[in-house]
């Protein structure tokens, strides 16, 4: 018998103890799935593909605070990631990227390990500095994993 590819997603979660909690572990699975078949990672779109019964809106709304409530454990997160590449040769790029939300800007470092045309984002922190060029100087500290 055929086991379904998200069971087997969901059998990771749990295993590497991604996110705490069975409820938790099983949303992060419906997210998964919603950013596959999305091809996105906007939260309205990968909520609009989650099979939920509930508005998209609800489902968006707990998708945001299922981000702004958790904290991962980025060891194992990378451990579940790396699993689905099956490859012998890895890129690592760092990149820092800056935005303008109305009068905000955000500052972004971000870690991703590239294989071809796809990445897969590592780590990232929310850089302090208003602009311009990030450095250790202003108190900002990278924890690898």
């Amino acid at each position: 018998m055929e086991v379904n590819p998200m069971t087997k997603v969901y059998k990771m979660i749990r295993e590497l103890k991604v996110v705490p909690h069975k409820s938790r572990q099983k949303f992060l699975c419906s997210m998964f799935e919603g950013i596959i078949k999305s091809r996105s990672v906007i939260f309205s779109e990968i909520a609009d593909k989650i099979e939920y019964p509930a508005k998209v809106e609800s489902i968006e709304r707990r998708i945001q605070s299922f981000f702004k409530e958790l904290s991962f454990d980025y060891s194992q997160l990378l451990f579940f990631f790396l699993s689905f590449i099956h490859h012998k040769e890895l890129s690592l790029s760092i990149d820092r990227t800056e935005w303008d939300f109305g009068k905000t800007q955000i500052n972004i470092l971000c870690v991703v390990v590239s294989i071809g045309k796809m990445g897969v984002p590592l780590y990232f922190e929310m850089l302090d500095n208003n602009s311009g060029n990030s450095n250790l100087d202003n108190g900002s500290r990278v924890h690898w994993l």
